[in-house]
């Protein structure tokens, strides 16, 4: 009697070993969410490092009109500058550094700026602006402060230009 209740004991520890199909269903399920929420967050992060590298290029470009401005910038060709101006296009995505400028014969600047440079946004990063900014000869006033907004995705992020003419990023 004693072999046969050894082999019953084996038999019972040998059916009862591994996982239940219930419990392997729930372990996939967690693997399955935490792997959603793992891509979510890196595609988000991707948006937001997109967003931020193209914020830094925008407030370079604001600070290279306002330092034109305060430099008196001279553009050659008997352009005298009057103002420099940033300028964002929401349509095409682009923005960059114009200028007014007189001719040493006339002191009357012209009213159509004449670009400076122009650039476009990266990685489908869309820019929204209200309005131009435009920094006076020497000081580098600053009329027209104002925000450019950019955003890819989730992310968002703002350029301000307060009445002093700071530039802020992420405001």
């Amino acid at each position: 009697m004693m072999s046969i209740s050894k082999n019953t004991q084996k038999k019972t520890s040998a059916q009862q070993q591994g996982f239940t199909l219930i419990e392997l269903l729930v372990v996939i399920a967690l693997v399955g969410i935490m792997t959603m929420v793992m891509i979510a967050s890196l595609r988000d992060g991707r948006d937001t490092r997109a967003v931020d590298a193209v914020a830094r290029q925008v407030a370079a470009t604001i600070r290279m009109a306002q330092g034109y401005a305060v430099a008196g910038r001279y553009m050659g060709g008997g352009r005298i500058p009057c103002t420099f101006r940033f300028f964002a296009n929401s349509a095409s995505g682009t923005y960059g550094v114009r200028y007014t400028y007189h001719t040493k014969t006339s002191t009357t600047c012209t009213t159509t700026p004449t670009p400076i440079v122009t650039y476009s946004t990266a990685n489908n990063v869309a820019i929204s602006q209200v309005n131009d900014m435009t920094f006076t000869i020497p000081q580098g006033t600053v009329t027209g402060a104002g925000r450019v907004t950019l955003s890819r995705g989730s992310a968002t992020t703002s350029i301000c230009v307060d009445g002093f003419g700071r530039v802020h990023e992420g405001c």
